[in-house]
Order: C-alpha cells, then sequence, then structure tokens
C-alpha cells in the first residue's frame, strides 16, 4: 500500500503501545505489518515498543513504525499507526520497571500500565528498557538546541521553535500596535495644533 514506507528512516521517537495474550504471536514473523492504535505524532521509523498486559504484565518486542500517525474514522482505536519488523527481546517487567531508577519515575509505570498506547518515551527510558531487556535495537540519542540545552523528545524541539516563533510574532504585533497608536496620538496632537493656529490666525485678522 503507498501509505506504508518501505525504506524507513532514522527513528526520532519512542512510542508504548500494549497488547494481549492474544497478540503474542504477532513479533514471531519478521514480515508481519499490522495496525494499532498508536499516538497520531508517531512518524516513520520511529520505535514502537510492546507491551504485553497479559499474561506476562512485561515489554516483551519492539517495532518500527512503517507508516506515519493518522486518524482512522473506520478503526476502532481511531488514533492509529502501521507496525513492522518486530524484535524479540528478554521480558521486562512491569514489577521491575517499578524498581529501576529510570523507568520507576515514569507517570506511565505510576499507573500500572494505564491507558498505554501511544504514550511517547524520553531516550533516557526507552534506552533504559532496551539495556535492561538486552535488546539489540535501535536506540534513539538526545536532540540538542544550540544555547538552549538539552531536549527530552522531537516533540519538545519542535514545541520550542513553534514557541520562538509566536513569541517572535507576537512582539512584532505589539510593536507594531504601539507605533500604529503612537502615530495617531503625532496625528492628533499635529491637528490640534492646526486647529490653534487656525483660530488665533483667525483672531488676528478679526482685530
Amino acid at each position: 500500500s503507498s501509505y506504508l514506507i518501505q525504506e524507513l528512516p532514522e527513528p526520532r521517537s519512542a512510542f508504548f503501545i500494549g497488547g494481549s495474550k492474544d497478540d503474542l504471536f504477532l513479533s514471531d514473523s519478521a514480515d508481519t505489518v499490522t495496525p494499532w492504535q498508536c499516538n497520531p505524532d508517531t512518524r516513520a521509523g520511529d520505535m514502537i515498543v510492546m507491551y504485553m498486559r497479559t499474561p506476562v504484565s512485561a515489554v516483551d518486542s519492539v517495532w518500527r513504525s512503517c507508516s506515519v500517525g493518522f486518524i482512522d474514522p473506520f478503526f476502532y482505536y481511531y488514533r492509529c499507526t502501521y507496525i513492522s519488523h518486530p524484535l524479540k527481546m528478554k521480558p521486562v517487567a512491569l514489577d521491575r520497571l517499578k524498581t529501576d531508577k529510570i523507568t520507576r519515575a515514569m507517570p506511565i509505570v505510576r499507573k500500572n500500565m494505564q491507558g498505554i498506547n501511544g504514550v511517547e518515551l524520553k531516550p533516557s527510558e526507552y534506552n533504559r528498557i532496551l539495556q535492561m531487556g538486552r535488546s539489540k535495537a535501535q536506540r534513539l540519542e538526545y536532540v540538542s538546541v544550540k544555547a538552549k540545552g538539552e531536549y527530552s523528545t522531537e516533540k519538545e524541539v519542535e514545541e520550542y521553535h513553534i514557541n520562538r516563533e509566536i513569541s517572535t510574532l507576537t512582539a512584532k504585533i505589539r510593536c507594531f500596535r504601539l507605533i500604529s497608536a503612537m502615530g495617531i496620538s503625532l496625528w492628533s496632537t499635529f491637528g490640534q495644533l492646526l486647529r490653534y493656529f487656525k483660530i488665533q490666525e483667525d483672531r488676528l485678522h478679526a482685530t
């Protein structure tokens, strides 16, 4: 299909998805391609971390997104992406995620992985889970912006640029309004002076 990307670009983000016992077999074949509820911000090539709710309550595989995230009104879970290239890993149980010094701070872990589909992972969290599961899947790198420090996710970088552009535009609008107001004020004052001089001139002519 035209919406499936064959040559995947480098991953820029990682997202959780959740499965059940009926989905255990999906990662057995490297050719598996299937739609899944995810995050509409997903890009082709992004890393997808599969957490099995049952029977093991553990992360058991890492996938790649082979399409962009999209809204499908005909799909029961309408926020969707297509996933492929499954790579099995040593299961990382929820109990272990709750005790690890990095993953235990994740909000989704604190919520016992409820509402997991589409939750974005920071590179440090994603890389730590791969390390815990001894996975050979590709790691993620932090994205930095010059003079602005380090950002946890690609989305934070985008928001930084968007907010900066909005701030710049807002400042320009305020400046334009100020100049316009000053211009009106100056023209108003100039008009008043002209009227004053005209009145004085009329008085002189009258005398």
